[in-house]
């Protein structure tokens, strides 16, 4: 199955019964475990019937664990937002900083003018594709 998390339960793109776009804490929406490899699903409020629904994204079996995917998130992201970091990620990454305050000001600028200071890492399938630039 999926790595356990909280927060799966949040939303910030249901409506609320206001009809304008609101949040929503569902209580047992935290006990969807993570999976990245989730199918697309659906979670939202059914203003017509009034509840809070998940709507999965493939047919489950009897006995199937349910899972919703938080997103395509790095570890530090899903520990910070959800309180877990699973033991296999295919999201990780390493960020790479760049050494900006040994660098002599007018280098810093030039990097600046030409938007190469942005956020640099490497995955398993290589580096970002700001260090390919």
């Amino acid at each position: 199955g999926g790595e356990g998390g909280g927060g799966g339960g949040e939303s910030d793109g249901g409506e609320s019964d206001g009809g304008g776009a609101g949040f929503a804490i569902v209580p047992f929406g935290d006990f969807f475990n993570h999976s990245p490899s989730a199918a697309p699903s659906y979670a939202g409020y059914d203003a017509a019937a009034g509840e809070y629904v998940y709507y999965a994204g493939a047919a489950l079996g009897a006995g199937e664990e349910v899972v919703v995917s938080y997103g395509c998130h790095d570890d530090a992201v899903l520990l910070a937002c959800y309180g877990f970091v699973p033991p296999s990620n295919p999201h990780r990454r390493a960020p790479l900083a760049l050494p900006l305050g040994e660098m002599p000001e007018r280098r810093r600028r030039w990097l600046a003018e030409h938007q190469l200071v942005s956020e640099h890492y490497l995955t398993a399938d290589g580096p970002s594709w700001s260090l390919l630039a």
